[in-house]
Parts: structure tokens; C-alpha cells; sequence
């Protein structure tokens, strides 16, 4: 049996599979996509450190209800294209260790295997929680028996279990709820009020859901709060930021952005917005507003570099991006950044 693919493999094993990006934000990719991903018709479209992370379900619904999981990492070329051989040689150990049996249960041996291929990551505990949570969403599961005490604390209820008491699995679940049936006018009058920790938790989580306007107006309005203070908390704005990362209100968000950068440019801020918010940057304006704030705040070879490598490599940025190496630009601090870039690219760097 020649399997080159993912997909072919679980197509021949018989199995029904969905693949999620795991790199920045979990997003599923469609079967008919990640096919073309595989074959080169296309570069990957979030791609994170020059690699697609990858969250691989699939079950056999004629054998078993069981669902599992595989996650995968692959290196990407300076296109965003797939190196082919690292799939193929992470199919030929799985075939080695499993057969064709795709679904059955492994012994320690077998697993222990499995996880020291150098395809296999372990992902953050956030993003596992998500990841579970979206997929008791999908499959019509009931949420983890942690779900109803928080509920019970983000609907600000007086006697509910104090935040240290709660599982992350059940703020995820609250959170892949808020698209759909999950109140938010208790959430909203208590945003403000919560500890940093809590706060920050609930944000590393909040930027997988399409926020709900009433979320997206309450964090917009912390941040905006934060900044009329003295002396305004980094992290605490570049957090909330990142809270907004998937809210649909795209244009109020980059206004936002816009002015945290004119206002309280910071390392958290430039980080956060190229790891998280870099679809924003595909606004010419806001780009260039982004890229003269690298150059200044500090040494080019601190920020604008490494930020830069890893913008270009977003197929949306990338025709923004990469001419710029060959044109320049008319701003003397963003050129003074790309002379640096250049340099380290020339000196092997």
C-alpha cells in the first residue's frame, strides 16, 4: 500500500477524520484544503515558526463512538509549502507501529512509541482545553463536569467557587459556548472586576470564539481605561488585546491597534499583534504604522528582524512584505530595519 499523505492514510484506514490548525488559534481546515496542502497546490495558511501544527481527529463511527487525536508538526519551506518527506516518514512509523488498525487500542509500548516521533508536540493545556471543547460542540457532547461552577462564577453569583477552585476545562467549554447559547451581560459586568489571573486565562481563551459584540465592546472599554491611567499595565493591555483576536468587529479592532501603537507601543503589544492579530496587519495603513513602531522601539535586530521573518511567512502579508526587501521604503527608521534584515540575511543570519 503507497500512502504519501495524510489523507491517504486515513481515507484507506477507513476512518472519518477533521484537521484543526493548532499554531496560533485552533481553526479547522476542510478536508478538500488540507489535500491541496499536502500535494504543494497551496502554502499553509497559518503557519507558526516555519511549521503547520497540526490537531488531527478521526474515529470509525461502524466500529466504535471512541474519537482520537494525533498532533503533528511539519516543517514548512520559505513558501509555506510542505515538506513532503516529513508526513510521508511519520506515515511509515505509525504503519510500523499500528498497521492499518488506525482505532484500536494501543499498548504502553505502542504509545510510548508513538510519542517519541519527532512529529508528535505536546500542545499548551489551553489549547488542549479548547480543542476538547470543540469537539464535544461538534459531536453534540455534554461539556465537563466543570462547566456548570463556571458558569455559576462568570455569571457573578455571590456564592459561587472562588476562580482557584475551577478547571480550565471548564472555561473553555463556557467560552466555545458564548457563540451560541451562554448569556454574556453577567460576563460583561464582571470582566472588569476579575483578578489578573483569572482575567488572563479567560483571554488566552476568549481570542478561539467569535466574540459576541457586548464582550468585544466590555474588553474594548478595559482597554481603553487602562490606557487613561498614569501609569497603564503592558501585559494587561496586550492580553485583552489578544482576548479580541477573533471577534468579527475587524475594523473597530484595528482602530483600536492603531491607537494602542501611537499611545503605548510596548514588546508585549508588538508581540501580541504579530503573533495574534498579524490578519489585522493586511491594512496597508495599519501595517505601516506597525512596521515604523518596530523600527524605533528598539534595535532592529531586537524586534524588527525576528518580527519580520515571521510576518513574511504569513501567506497574507507575504506580497505586502517581502518587496520591500528590494524596493525599500521612503521611511528612513522602517528602511534603517530592512538594511538590518538584509544584513543578517547576507551574512547567513
Amino acid at each position: 500500500m503507497l500512502i504519501k499523505t495524510l489523507t491517504d492514510f486515513l481515507v484507506q484506514a477507513d476512518t472519518r477524520y477533521q484537521i484543526y490548525d493548532l499554531g496560533r488559534r485552533i481553526r479547522p481546515i476542510d478536508n478538500q484544503t488540507f489535500s491541496q496542502i499536502e500535494q504543494n497546490q497551496c502554502p499553509y495558511p497559518w503557519p507558526l515558526q516555519q511549521h503547520a501544527w497540526l490537531a488531527v481527529l478521526f474515529w470509525n463511527p461502524q466500529l466504535s463512538n471512541e474519537h482520537y487525536i494525533w498532533f503533528l508538526k511539519f516543517p514548512l519551506d520559505e513558501r509555506g509549502l510542505l515538506h513532503p518527506a516529513a508526513p510521508s516518514q511519520f506515515l511509515e512509523s505509525v504503519a510500523e507501529i499500528l498497521g492499518s488498525n488506525l482505532t484500536g487500542n494501543l499498548n504502553e509500548e505502542q504509545q510510548q512509541r508513538l510519542a517519541s516521533n519527532p512529529a508528535v508536540f505536546k500542545p499548551a493545556q489551553e489549547k488542549l482545553a479548547l480543542l476538547h471543547a470543540m469537539i464535544a460542540e461538534k459531536f453534540h457532547l455534554p461539556p465537563s463536569h466543570w462547566y456548570p461552577d463556571v458558569q455559576t462564577y462568570l455569571d457573578g453569583t455571590p456564592e459561587a467557587k472562588p476562580w482557584e477552585q475551577l478547571g480550565l476545562q471548564g472555561f473553555a467549554d463556557y467560552v466555545i459556548r458564548l457563540r451560541h447559547d451562554t448569556p454574556v451581560d453577567s460576563l460583561c459586568r464582571l470582566l472588569p472586576k476579575l483578578d489578573e489571573t483569572p482575567l488572563y486565562t479567560l483571554c488566552q481563551l476568549l481570542e478561539q470564539s467569535e466574540l459576541p459584540k457586548g464582550v468585544f465592546d466590555s474588553l474594548y472599554q478595559m482597554i481603553n481605561r487602562e490606557l487613561e491611567l498614569a501609569e497603564p499595565n503592558p501585559q494587561k493591555i496586550a492580553m485583552l488585546l489578544r482576548a479580541t483576536t477573533g471577534a468579527p468587529q475587524a475594523k473597530r479592532r484595528r482602530q483600536l491597534i492603531a491607537k494602542l501603537l501611537m499611545a503605548a507601543p510596548g514588546t508585549e503589544l508588538l508581540l501580541v499583534i504579530a503573533a495574534r492579530s498579524f490578519e489585522d496587519l493586511c491594512d496597508n495603513d495599519l501595517l505601516e504604522l506597525y512596521l515604523k513602531t518596530l523600527a524605533t522601539i528598539s534595535e532592529p535586530a531586537v524586534l524588527f528582524c525576528p518580527l519580520y521573518r515571521e510576518l513574511v511567512s504569513q501567506p497574507q502579508l507575504r506580497l505586502q512584505l517581502l518587496p520591500l526587501l528590494h524596493t525599500g521604503h521612503t521611511d528612513p527608521d522602517i528602511q534603517k530595519g530592512l538594511d538590518s534584515l538584509l544584513s543578517e540575511m547576507r551574512s547567513g543570519g
